[in-house]
C-alpha cells in the first residue's frame, strides 16, 4: 500500500519502522512477531572489543552535564566515540548515595560513559584523548575513572541500581510509579531538557530522572502520593504533547502497552494507524500473529 507515515527521526520503539529508502529487514526488527515468524536466521558476529574506557563524571550543576553530553555528541575528535552516555539527575544521586557513599557531596548530576576500544594499540591514545577532554570540562575532580575490570563492574552496578532502588521504595511505600519513555530528535536536545526541568520543578511532585541522554531519551519516574495521581497524569500528558510537537516518540525503548496506548494514537494519528494496519494485513491478513 501507499504509506505516508514516517517513523520519528529519533530512537523509537513505537509502531512499525517506516522511513524513505529503508532496508525492509528493519520493518521486521522490533515488530514483536506481529508480521511473521522466522524459522531460520543467519547472524554475522562482530569481534569483541579489546577493552573499554569507562567512567562516571560528576557535575556541580545538571546543566553542566547536559552541555558536556552535547559537546561529546557534536565532537569529531578521534577516539571520543562513546557507545553509552547515561544520565543521573540530583534526585537519582540522593538515592544512589545509600549504596555508593563516595559520591561527591556537591555533585548534582552524573554521567556514566563507556567507549569501546577495538584494538589494543588504540587503548593508550584513546585514554589520553579522554583524559584531555575531561580535564577541559566542568566535571568534578573526584569523578570516577575505571582502572580495572572490577571498576567496570562497579560502574555498571551504579548504572543499573537506581531502577532497583525505586522499585524497592515504591513497594515499601505502596506508591504508584508512573514512568515516561520518550525521546526527541537531536535538534531539540536542550529544549527537551529545559522543558522537563521547568515542568517537573513547578509541579511539586517527587520525581527521578535518569537514562540514555546520548539518545535524547530520558526516563522520568514520577513518584506521586495518592492525592497527586491525577495531577501526575495531567503533567505526563503535557510532556507528551510537547514531545510530539518536536517530532519525538512516546516510546523509545519499552513499547506501548496499556498505559501509552492513547499516547501512541495521539502520536501517529488515525490515518497513520490505518496505514500501519494495512502493512500488517499484507503479511498477516487473518491477524493471527500478535
Amino acid at each position: 500500500p501507499e504509506i505516508s507515515y514516517k517513523s520519528p527521526a529519533c530512537k523509537n520503539a513505537a509502531g512499525y519502522y517506516v522511513r524513505s529508502n529503508m532496508d525492509w529487514l528493519d520493518l521486521f526488527i522490533g515488530s514483536d512477531g506481529t508480521l511473521g515468524i522466522f524459522t531460520r536466521i543467519r547472524l554475522k558476529l562482530q569481534l569483541r572489543p579489546f577493552s573499554f574506557i569507562s567512567g562516571i563524571l560528576f557535575f556541580p550543576e545538571e546543566e553542566e552535564c547536559w552541555s558536556v553530553v552535547n559537546s561529546i555528541k557534536e565532537s569529531n575528535i578521534n577516539f571520543l566515540d562513546p557507545c553509552s552516555l547515561e544520565y543521573f539527575d540530583c534526585n537519582s544521586l540522593s538515592r544512589l548515595r545509600k549504596r555508593f557513599s563516595n559520591i561527591p557531596v556537591n555533585a548534582q548530576s552524573a554521567l556514566f560513559f563507556e567507549n569501546d576500544i577495538e584494538k589494543s594499540l588504540d587503548y593508550e591514545p584513546a585514554l589520553e584523548v579522554w583524559f584531555d577532554y575531561i580535564n577541559n570540562t566542568s566535571a568534578l575532580s573526584d569523578s570516577w575513572f575505571a582502572q580495572s575490570n572490577a571498576d567496570l563492574k562497579r560502574f555498571h552496578e551504579f548504572r543499573h541500581t537506581i531502577p532497583v532502588l525505586l522499585n524497592e521504595e515504591n513497594s515499601r511505600l505502596k506508591r504508584t510509579k508512573i514512568g515516561t519513555d520518550m525521546a526527541v530528535p537531536d535538534i531539540y536536545f536542550f529544549d527537551m531538557l529545559r522543558f522537563y526541568k521547568h515542568e517537573l520543578e513547578t509541579a511539586n511532585i517527587d520525581y527521578v530522572v535518569f537514562g540514555h541522554l546520548g539518545d535524547n531519551h530520558l526516563h522520568i519516574n514520577f513518584l506521586p502520593n495518592e492525592n497527586d495521581i491525577k495531577k501526575t497524569h495531567e503533567l505526563y500528558a503535557r510532556l507528551v504533547s510537547q514531545v510530539l510537537k518536536w517530532g519525538g516518540t512516546v516510546s523509545a525503548e519499552h513499547g506501548i502497552g496499556k498505559l501509552k496506548k492513547n499516547y501512541f494514537s495521539q502520536m501517529v494519528g488515525n490515518d497513520s494507524l490505518k496505514e500501519l494496519k494495512a502493512i500488517k494485513e499484507i503479511f498477516d491478513p487473518r491477524f493471527i500473529l500478535g
